[in-house]
This record gives C-alpha cells, structure tokens and sequence, in this order.
C-alpha cells in the first residue's frame, strides 16, 4: 500500500486536541494572547470533515498547563472515526507567546507531536503560526477571532509527506470559561466545536 492511502485513516486515529489544524486534533481554539487564558484549563470538542475524500468524526479531550507565562503546554487524547478505522491516540504540544511582533495583533507559534501504533507505526510533528485580534470581532467586544497557518509533517512506514494546512476561527467567553469553533484545511475542510473549561 501506497502512503497516500494508509496515512490518511491512520492520521485521525492520531488524536489531539485541538486544535488544530495539526492533522488528527481539535480546533486550535484560542487567542494568541495567552494572558486570557488561566494557568491550567481542559477542552472537550468534536471536529467533522474530510480527509482525502473519507468522511471522519473527532472527539477529544485536551488539558492545557501553564509552563511559565509565555508558554502554554497540553496532552491530549481522543477517538478518531475515519471510514471504518475507530483508533485511539495521544498527543503533546505547546503555544509560545510572540511580544510586538505585529502592532495591532497577538501573535504565537504551536509545536506538537502525535503517535499512534498499531498495524503502522505513524508520527506527525506539526508547527503552526497563530494570530488574533485584540479588539472584539465587529460590535461585539467579547468575541474574539483567530487565524493559523503552517504544516504538518507525517511519517510512517519508511514514508514521510509534508501537508499545508490553514484555519480561522471565533472565541466568545462563558462563565466559566469559553467556547470556540472555526475550521481548518488540510488537504480538505474540517468544522470543528468546542468548550475550554478554566480550572
């Protein structure tokens, strides 16, 4: 079997969080500002879409730590339903703060590696850049939206292949902590939901 078919029903068993536009996680769901965020928080969220024509259900859950307060650190780990391959996978991954790097935005960089092992052994390492408003979106002050863009890098069986991916998506407070959704291409669009719970 060629790469092309195997990876893509392997890459959602990798289960992540969130987000992201990293293939296998949840939406990235949250400002580049990490300051809005409390010290530890955990997200439950879905994601549908498509990954090379194959129909696919996420479900994950992420727990996010707060390394020191420009780094935001997380684990995550989910179910996958991608045709008829139900895995189960794990995740680390972390956002780092970028200060004044542009005037009117926040800005951040993601990093994260994922593994799932079974019939094949596979691995994505993903880097993102992420950017978002500091003023509410439009006449709401408390919704806040976001963009990313980078690749992940997926390797399995003696083969490795590098994929774009882009995404954007809103963030609106809650009481106790914030719910999120946008979308994310890799190869194809995935619409993904969520809840961040502050701890």
């Amino acid at each position: 079997m060629t790469l092309k078919k195997i990876i893509p029903g392997v890459l959602l068993a990798l289960v992540s969080t969130v987000s992201t536009a990293e293939v296998g996680g949840l939406l990235n769901g949250r400002a580049a500002d990490l300051n809005r965020l409390p010290d530890t928080s955990v997200e439950l969220g879905i994601n549908l879409g498509d990954y090379y024509d194959v129909d696919y259900q996420y479900l994950g859950v992420r727990y996010n730590y707060r390394v020191n307060p420009n780094l935001m650190a997380y684990g995550d780990v989910g179910s996958a339903e991608f045709g008829r391959l139900d895995e189960i996978g794990f995740g680390i991954g972390g956002f780092y703060m970028l200060h004044d790097l542009i005037e009117t935005a926040d800005t951040a960089v993601k990093f994260s590696f994922h593994n799932i092992g079974g019939d094949i052994d596979v691995n994505v390492i993903a880097l993102e850049g992420l950017i978002s408003g500091r003023n509410g979106l439009g006449s709401n002050p408390d919704l806040t939206w976001y963009a990313n863009v980078g690749f992940n890098r997926i390797s399995g069986d003696g083969n490795s292949e590098t994929d774009l991916l882009f995404g954007a998506g809103v963030i609106m407070p809650t009481q106790s902590g914030e719910i999120f959704g946008g979308l994310d291409m890799v190869d194809d669009i995935q619409f993904g939901i969520g809840y961040r719970h502050f701890l």
